[in-house]
Parts: structure tokens; C-alpha cells; sequence
């Protein structure tokens, strides 16, 4: 990852880092993504990140090779843990402003020296684990140590930065309480919804399961399928739903949390998706989220008894075309007969008006 971002100016990494606080961190190449961009536009060499979650990697540009393991060895001896531990989140350490000659005499300062590292920048994340992470950023011999104004700019990022990762930890959080410590991906996906503008961000995954569950879809098709989910957060949002959990396709739940919203929103949801068998006559989604107003059109008419020369002349289309909708219609309901389409219809019908 360092590569990608090795010949960016630090505004440039500044300007994308706030696009992707914008956008919403929902991968987990994001949660990497937004602490290399959040080092770079700091105007640091490095950055080592411990323990996230249930996943372990170290994002680096330009840390020497040694200092990593050195600092696994001689962790426990590390000042910054006691400080940061026992200070608000988003006070930082600055290795520059802590040297004292018993810090100085510490085997770990020794190891610092040797990696070349004049100084460093660290702060504590809080997450939704029982344990924080600390990202530690570093400046380079030969470079300027760190400023009062790297300090300044590192604070005014710090609760954006923050609230993203602690969205992130939520969801990992949210999968662990579910399905336990399982190798397997535990969601089939996750979006953002952010408030008042209901702004979404579905995830990669999310994406994938939509298209498993409705077959490949337009620009419009999304633009649905965003306003499905939309809608759903919003009914969440109101305490229109009893619990957590609803059925937004006859085969994909969902699950919402409040997680800190990004600047410039009131609140940010949570949605996590899980394909699942319905419960029998369970059916609470909008047909009309789902379904085009043409594919609509011709469900009803088709669920009341029309066959598809008599819906090809009410509509003014082929018969062909009427086939065509008819097969996406039944697909995208999970429905396998007209009755089993009549049902549906009636039970989402039922759900709209209430």
C-alpha cells in the first residue's frame, strides 16, 4: 500500500483523506487506507498499526524494516502506553516533548535510535474492543521533528479519523456478537447511512450480495436499491421498527446500530445484511423499492388474473417484453407462480399502507 502513495504531496493526501471520511470508511482496505492517507497528510514517513479487531496488519511507508519487530520486543518498556492510556483519546504523544535521561537510558530508545527514527506522533484510537489500538507515526533522520503545528493538524483530524474506526469496529464488533470467533465472513455485507441527507455507501460486499439477490443491475437498479436501504435506516431511525432487525428482501436481513457520524451529519446508521430464509408470511419490503414502475405494472396486472396478451395491450408492449419483466418481477420477489405473486403482492401492499 505504501507504494500507491509514496510520491503524493501531503495536500494531496490531505484532500483525499477527506474524501474517504466523506464517502465512509465500509471495507476493511479502508480502515488501512484512511491511517496511511491520515499519516501522509501529517507529513510522516511511517506508520505501524497493531491489533484491529480480529484482524492484525501493519500498514508501513518507509518504516525501517527493524523497527517493528524491535518495538514487539521491547513493548512492555514503551512510555507512550502508560501516558496515552491514562489521557483523554485524541491527547497525543510526541517522543520529541517526553525524552528524559531515564527514557533516554530505555533499551526501546536505543532500538528507536538504531531504526533512524528522529521522532514520532501517536495517538490512541478507541474502538468498539475491549482493547484500543495505537497508530504511531514517525518522522525520518534528516527529517524536521514534529511541530506544534503537525500537532494542531493532527487534532483537528484525530475525531473524524476516530469516529471512523470506531464505525468500522462496530461492525466487526456487531459480526463477533453474532456469529462468534467463525473464520468465515460473518455479514454479507455493510452500508452507511448518513443524516439528514441519507447519503449511502454499501460496501463491496454489500454490492455483490445485492447482485446475487436481484441479478446485475443499472445505474437506476442502484439507485433503487440505495433508496430501499435508505428507507429502511430511516424507519430505524424514527423507532418505526421494535428491534434491530428487519427483512428487507424475502432472503436478506437486516441489522442496524448507531455508529459516530462524520462531520456534517446529525447521526450515522449501521446496516449490516444477512441472506437468510424468510420467516413464513414474513414479508416487510416496499415491491415498489424493488421493482421498476413498468415491472410493477405488469405484476399487478398479472397477479389479478391477466395473461400476457391482455397485459401487452393494456401496456402497449410485446408480448415478449411482457414475458421478459414478468421473469425479473418473479425473480427479484423470489416468488415461482402468479399465486405465490398475488401473495406477495397483498401481504407488501399490507406493509405499505401501515
Amino acid at each position: 500500500m505504501g507504494g500507491k502513495h509514496a510520491r503524493k504531496s501531503r495536500g494531496t493526501m490531505l484532500r483525499e483523506l477527506t474524501a474517504l471520511l466523506h464517502r465512509g470508511v465500509v471495507s476493511d482496505g479502508d480502515v488501512e487506507e484512511l491511517l496511511v492517507l491520515y499519516s501522509g497528510a501529517l507529513g510522516m514517513r511511517g506508520m505501524v498499526v497493531g491489533q484491529y479487531g480480529f484482524h492484525s496488519f501493519s500498514a508501513q511507508r518507509d518504516v525501517p524494516d527493524s523497527w517493528p519487530e524491535e518495538h514487539t520486543r521491547h513493548r512492555d518498556q514503551d512510555p507512550s502506553g502508560p501516558f496515552l492510556q491514562q489521557m483523554p483519546a485524541g491527547t497525543p504523544y510526541v517522543v520529541s516533548e517526553h525524552l528524559t535521561p531515564a527514557i533516554v537510558a530505555l533499551p526501546i530508545y536505543a532500538a528507536f535510535s538504531r531504526a533512524e527514527i528522529r521522532d514520532a506522533l501517536i495517538f490512541r484510537f478507541p474502538t468498539a474492543f475491549r482493547d484500543d489500538i495505537f497508530v504511531a507515526t514517525y518522522r525520518l533522520e534528516g527529517m524536521p521533528l514534529v511541530s506544534s503545528e503537525d500537532v494542531t493538524l493532527a487534532r483537528l483530524l484525530y475525531p473524524h479519523c476516530a469516529g471512523a474506526l470506531s464505525a468500522k469496529s462496530a461492525v466487526l464488533a456487531l459480526e463477533h456478537q453474532r456469529s462468534g470467533a467463525s473464520a468465515r465472513p460473518l455479514t454479507d455485507g455493510e452500508a452507511h447511512v448518513g443524516f439528514p441527507r441519507l447519503d449511502v455507501m454499501l460496501s463491496a460486499r454489500a454490492r455483490r450480495t445485492f447482485m446475487r439477490e436481484l441479478g446485475p443491475l443499472t445505474a437506476s437498479g442502484w439507485s433503487r436499491v440505495e433508496r430501499m436501504v435508505a428507507k429502511a435506516a430511516t424507519t430505524f431511525f424514527h423507532g418505526q421498527v421494535g428491534s434491530r432487525s428487519r427483512l428487507l428482501l424475502p432472503t436478506l436481513r437486516v441489522e442496524f446500530a448507531w455508529v459516530p457520524p462524520v462531520k456534517g451529519e446529525s447521526r450515522r446508521a449501521l446496516v449490516l445484511f444477512f441472506r437468510e430464509p424468510p420467516p413464513h408470511g414474513k414479508l416487510t419490503l416496499a415491491v415498489s423499492e424493488l421493482l421498476s414502475p413498468r415491472q410493477r405494472q405488469i405484476a399487478e396486472l398479472a397477479a389479478n388474473g391477466a395473461d400476457n396478451v391482455a397485459i401487452a395491450s393494456r401496456v402497449g408492449i410485446s408480448r415478449e417484453t411482457v414475458r421478459s419483466h414478468l421473469h425479473e418481477a418473479f425473480r427479484r420477489l423470489g416468488v415461482s407462480s402468479r399465486t405465490e405473486l398475488a401473495a406477495f403482492l397483498t401481504v407488501s401492499s399490507t406493509d405499505e399502507l401501515a
